[in-house]
């Protein structure tokens, strides 16, 4: 019996990084799903769970790489806020720019 990380190891790396990502990004939440959905084939070797598996990982990655780089922006806004390059937006009324979790970027 194959296991599922030695058939997909391309899926299996983007989890990892994904997983990086979020822990990154402070969002717990989406990295308990994230493990989850890492989990779930490597118990279950159906073939219609794995390819759900696999666009679930494929859509979750996407969307974490998008708010990592939308974190990434926002991080920079900051800086120029903070270093009075650009006129107060983001530090006026959200204590000086700092937050717990960058997953809610807008």
């Amino acid at each position: 019996m194959q296991l599922f990380m030695e058939d997909y190891a391309f899926i299996f790396v983007a989890a990892i990084i994904t997983i990086a990502l979020t822990i990154m990004l402070r969002a717990f939440g989406v990295t308990l799903i994230q493990a989850v959905v890492l989990g779930i084939p490597a118990l279950i070797n159906i073939e219609a769970m794995v390819s759900i598996m696999i666009i679930a990982q494929v859509l979750l990655t996407g969307v974490t790489l998008y708010k990592f780089i939308k974190a990434l922006d926002l991080n920079y806004q900051i800086t120029l806020e903070k270093t009075h390059q650009k006129q107060p937006d983001l530090i006026k009324e959200e204590h000086r720019g700092s937050r717990f979790s960058f997953w809610k970027t807008s």
